[in-house]
């Protein structure tokens, strides 16, 4: 979230590069705000956050390394965990005799086409597309805004991008930032994700 905060700064000037402490708070109009407390040495950054409510998270521990922003049209993601969507999933009752079933739950997800395909360099063909799962198409799609630096508000994005060395989330809007090929693919797979199959089964594509 892009959100306003006041507070106060108290400089220590035993230090060489300049070290600084912050105590600072967000508004509390919003269910997510909270207080800031962290310190900036050099280029890093160190600190922790507290919500006002409780929520889902209510306390968070960060350290930030200060790192130079750049668009780089053919950097691919990295291998750093599974994309899950938590969010979307399918529940169904299986039933395995007449006295005893569970509770079974499918989540959104992606396969490896999502390490293979680049959306920012390659103009994408019906061909690439037809046959990938909605997760792959969510992926790809999203891979094109990282690369230009969009901070994600969706938790599920969020927590697979922020797993990327060189994902730096910086803006909130980064349309007028798209190339041409950009813009034409996800144009083609934003189509492609409106109409795909949004779960699958154990066997497969249904």
């Amino acid at each position: 979230n892009d959100r306003p905060f006041q507070g106060t700064m108290q400089h220590n000037p035993a230090s060489v590069e300049g070290s600084y402490y912050f105590e600072v708070k967000e508004p509390g109009d919003n269910k997510y705000d909270g207080k800031f407390t962290f310190t900036i040495d050099g280029d890093l950054l160190k600190g922790t956050w507290a919500a006002y409510k409780k929520i889902d998270i209510q306390h968070r521990e960060y350290e930030l390394s200060k790192k130079t922003f750049k668009y780089d049209p053919d950097v691919m993601l990295e291998r750093r965990g599974p994309f899950v969507n938590w969010e979307k999933f399918k529940t169904e009752i299986r039933k395995y005799d007449e006295e005893y079933s569970e509770e079974y739950k499918e989540f959104e997800t992606a396969t490896d086409a999502i390490y293979e395909i680049n959306a920012s360099n390659k103009l994408l063909t019906k061909a690439d597309v037809e046959n990938l799962k909605k997760g792959d198409l969510i992926i790809i799609r999203n891979t094109i805004y990282v690369r230009h630096g969009y901070s994600f508000k969706k938790r599920p994005l969020r927590v697979f991008f922020d797993a990327q060395p060189w994902y730096i989330p910086l803006y909130n809007n980064i349309k007028s930032d798209l190339t041409d090929i950009e813009k034409k693919n996800i144009e083609l797979l934003l189509r492609y994700e409106k109409n795909a199959k949004e779960y699958y089964d154990s066997f497969g594509r249904g």
